[in-house]
């Protein structure tokens, strides 16, 4: 059985919420541990505050990302521990892997919006997870959903300066060194969507105001992520989306 740490950030959070959370943890069918880090003295911010849980959580062989407000289904931590173990056994532990499940969208009240946050944001990770330049424009890596190795821990840290999340930062070193980032099309986690999250989903309906507004955000943040492999890469961009918007057909 791996060693495995679950790191949950949380800042002023809502009691309800991460005690359903904390209850979800309990009862997953496998055992972590469980290290919590609370922002709201420190004001770090989500991205730097998983990166200090991340570089103090020493001598696990796997790293999970808890949020404060989701809902993690049991057999989450299982899944991606089985996907992780054949990806090692595949690739060998030394190499960096991202192992990331699909997300069903849910309101306050843990209700179903969505079944899968995938087809409700217009992702294909199935494509964007092969690429670097893919998924510096348009990550589809979100951080309660995903599971590290020690190695993907080993070439993350630090963050660098131009990070802004540490769900793509990571994803990003993984490809960057030669990693694995790989999809699980299962929706393991309840994505609470409640007005305050910190990016939270929002549906693909083309070129709505809002839609555009958000995703006009996420690429500049990506763009300052990626810098230079941006611009050298703006066809690259183009011929995803093409290929995105044919396969959608």
């Amino acid at each position: 059985m791996m060693k495995t740490a679950i790191l949950l950030s949380t800042y002023r959070p809502n009691a309800v919420f991460l005690a359903e959370m904390l209850d979800s943890i309990e009862k997953q069918t496998v055992s972590a541990e469980l290290i919590q880090r609370d922002d709201t003295e420190t004001k770090l911010g989500a991205m730097h505050s998983f990166e200090t849980l991340l570089r103090e959580a020493e001598g696990y062989d796997c790293y999970a990302f808890a949020d404060q407000d989701d809902v993690w289904k049991p057999e989450k931590m299982e899944r991606l521990l089985e996907i992780m173990a054949l990806a090692e056994g595949r690739y060998g532990k030394q190499t960096p892997i991202v192992v990331h499940c699909d997300l069903e969208v849910v309101n306050a009240n843990l209700e179903t919006i969505a079944k899968s946050f995938w087809r409700y944001a217009g992702l294909n990770p199935a494509m964007l997870d092969s690429n670097l330049r893919y998924l510096t424009i348009s990550n589809c890596v979100t951080g309660c959903a995903m599971l590290l190795n020690a190695a993907a821990r080993e070439v993350s840290l630090p963050f660098g300066k131009q990070a802004y999340m540490h769900d793509q930062w990571i994803a990003q070193s993984v490809l960057r060194n030669g990693g694995k980032v790989i999809p699980v099309n299962e929706q393991l986690v309840l994505y609470r969507q409640h007005g305050d999250n910190t990016l939270g989903a929002v549906e693909h309906r083309g070129l709505t105001l809002r839609n555009w507004g958000f995703k006009r955000k996420l690429f500049w943040q990506a763009f300052r992520a990626g810098k230079g492999i941006c611009w050298h890469t703006l066809t690259a961009f183009v011929y995803w989306k093409i290929r995105h918007w044919i396969a959608r057909l």
